[in-house]
């Protein structure tokens, strides 16, 4: 424990931080995350982080989700569980995208546009459509997998969102909005637990 602490850490891709209000955690997540936006070499303004973000985790091409993950021990604890920690980072990074419209669609649920997402269940019903091949195809997706919004639309009068898989490049799986709220949650930050899979 005293390493974990002084984060003398064998492989250093790992980060612990200790705080003791949720206006101290807030504080250290903006630091601790654009410091590591910085060290990747990336400008991060503070009007505007999600440019950084999005560049850093590559949500325009084919995502590297992997490469920010924030863990906490439990999921509803008032201004430190990860339910509240999700949404504290999405209004810093995605606030301006929750104010626009995306194809005259401003949010679906709690989702808006380049949102960091989980699934929580197994389901194999999504049909995927391969942009380099012009095709579609079926998706398994797995309880733990991740993924990234690219775009909420409506198709008639009901609304869906558009996802990336890091596990098909160039690909993207299209989830009705009640199917979205049911099957998947924030991720910027998960629990301990949902991140051992």
């Amino acid at each position: 424990l005293a390493d974990v602490r002084s984060n003398n850490l064998p492989h250093g891709d790992l980060s612990v931080r200790e705080f003791q209000t949720h206006e101290e955690l807030n504080k250290l997540l903006i630091a601790e995350v654009a410091a590591e936006m910085r060290s990747a070499g990336l400008s991060v303004k503070d009007e505007q982080p999600y440019i950084a973000f999005n560049s850093w985790l590559d949500l325009i091409g084919d995502p590297a989700l992997d490469r920010f993950q924030i863990l906490a021990p439990l999921r509803k604890v008032e201004g430190v569980g990860i339910d509240d920690i999700n949404l504290w980072l999405q209004t810093w990074l995605r606030g301006s995208f929750m104010n626009s419209e995306s194809y005259g669609v401003k949010k679906v649920g709690q989702f808006t546009q380049w949102d960091k997402i989980l699934f929580r269940k197994n389901r194999d019903l999504f049909s995927g459509w391969d942009h380099a091949k012009k095709q579609k195809f079926t998706v398994h997706v797995t309880n733990g997998q991740l993924g990234v919004i690219c775009t909420l639309d409506k198709h008639g009068s009901s609304k869906q969102i558009r996802v990336k898989l890091p596990e098909h490049p160039g690909c993207s799986v299209t989830i009705p909005a009640g199917t979205a709220m049911d099957l998947c949650e924030l991720a910027y930050a998960t629990t301990v637990h949902k991140a051992q899979g």
